[in-house]
Formats: C-alpha cells, structure tokens, sequence
C-alpha cells in the first residue's frame, strides 16, 4: 500500500464507474471525465496499465441533475465489432421523477454510442 500511486488525478480523471480494456496492442479506459456528474464520456489510451494515460473526448453524456434526464455509468463493449469500426459505448440512463419511470419505463434503458476507436 505505500507504493500505491494515483495514475489518473481525480480532477480530469474518471469517475467512480469505468471500464479498462486491452485494444490494438493499448490499455483503453471508458468513462466519465471529472466524475459522474461529468458531461462527456471520455476515452484514455495508455501503452501500459499505469499509464502514461492520454484523454480523448467522446461523446455528450450530461449528468442531468438539472433536466431530471440522467446520463452515467459508461462502459466500453470492444467484443462488439462495429462495422465502422468504431467503439461500443453503452451509457445508463435514468430519470429522477419515479412516476415518469413507472409511465415509460424505457427512459430507464441504457443509450449506445459510438466512439472513435483508439
């Protein structure tokens, strides 16, 4: 524990949910840029697991507490090729009016996104 070290400082760095893969020889992060209330998925790309990590912008993803409209949780789904050779990203989403939920459940269903692979 003494040698841990941050690679990603918390400002600019990922939220609390992200997903790390290996992809064309790099390590790839997918998540929000500055935490969940961020407002962009962002992507790093690294040569090794510690880094030097690189951001990249996404996609929009608004945190939504404003609008009621949540976006969080993006996730990175490389065993999906895309024919554009794109990234899968899914992004969760939510509402924080409970009835609107029970009414159209499907604002609760997550959104894909494709991001330029790295």
């Amino acid at each position: 524990m003494s040698r841990a070290a941050a690679v990603l400082p918390a400002p600019g760095g990922v939220s609390q949910t992200l997903s790390v893969d290996r992809i064309d020889g790099q390590w790839v992060a997918v998540s929000k840029r500055d935490g969940d209330l961020g407002d962009f998925v962002y992507v790093w790309t690294a040569p090794t697991p510690y880094g030097p990590w690189t951001p990249r912008k996404g996609v929009a993803a608004p945190a939504g507490f404003d609008t009621g409209h949540l976006t969080y949780a993006p996730l990175a789904h490389p065993e999906v090729p895309l024919a554009d050779g794109k990234l899968l990203v899914s992004i969760s989403r939510n509402t924080t009016d409970p009835q609107r939920l029970f009414d159209d459940p499907e604002v609760g269903r997550p959104v894909f996104a494709e991001v330029e692979r790295p």
